[in-house]
């Protein structure tokens, strides 16, 4: 009976020491399982942020690309941009200055026509449109032979400053002057007139240098070598319309 006594006590004993136990080790099992929920969650959170930062990289990607393409658009565009209408000038100049074979010479006033078309090509910071320019010329009673004509050439404009009063540029241009080659070179000034015709007219100063190779003169046993270039410089005034 003693026996038995003992042994219950020690039962007794072994529930009072084990039940503790296996209650902390239950709650030890309950904190690593809500420790790995928690990890879980926190892996998840990560995982969905990084998702996040690659559509934002995406859609920024995106948006680079497609402001690129404008960039490119709009590059293209100035490329070949329209340089408002075609401009049709019509003026007249006289001579300021005169070359070898005219000195001497009476030249009559000349008659300009000047068009300009209506694109611009950008080389660098320089604005550049094409056109072309016809002029007539007339020198006689000088030292040497009477020379007149009519020169047709095609131009090229570069813009060189706006002003308040208007625009300067320069040209260069080369084609027939009279029965030869010839070249010209000078700048213009364009005041665009107020209140006129909407702002189409406009008036432009210019002073241009011409030099052909056909200066009239001839010489016994002439060799293709020989030549009578001359040159002139103008000064005029022209009216402009744009079309």
């Amino acid at each position: 009976m003693k026996n038995t006594n003992n042994y219950l006590m020690f039962l007794l004993m072994l529930l009072f020491i084990g039940l503790p136990v296996m209650a902390q080790d239950a709650v030890e099992e309950e904190a690593v399982v809500e420790e790995a929920e928690e990890e879980a969650v926190v892996e998840e959170a990560e995982e969905e942020a990084v998702v996040e930062e690659a559509e934002e990289a995406t859609v920024e990607e995106e948006v680079v690309v497609e402001e690129e393409a404008v960039e490119e658009e709009a590059i293209v565009e100035e490329e070949a941009a329209p340089a408002g209408g075609i401009v049709i000038g019509v003026g007249g100049g006289f001579t300021v200055y005169s070359g070898a074979y005219m000195e001497g010479a009476t030249s009559a006033p000349s008659i300009d026509i000047f068009v300009r078309i209506p694109y611009t090509l950008y080389l660098g910071p320089l604005n550049v449109s094409v056109g072309a320019e016809l002029q007539t010329f007339d020198f006689s009673g000088g030292g040497g032979a009477d020379i007149s004509g009519i020169g047709l050439m095609g131009v090229a404009n570069f813009d060189i400053a706006e002003t308040p009063a208007g625009a300067v540029y320069a040209h260069v241009g080369a084609g027939y002057l009279g029965n030869s080659l010839g070249v010209t070179a000078g700048a213009k000034f364009d005041y665009a007139i107020p209140n006129v015709m909407e702002g189409k007219l406009s008036a432009t100063a210019f002073l241009k240098a011409n030099a052909t190779l056909d200066g009239g003169l001839e010489w016994e046993n002439q060799t293709d070598e020989q030549t009578s270039s001359t040159g002139w410089a103008n000064f005029g005034i022209a009216l402009n319309y744009a079309l």
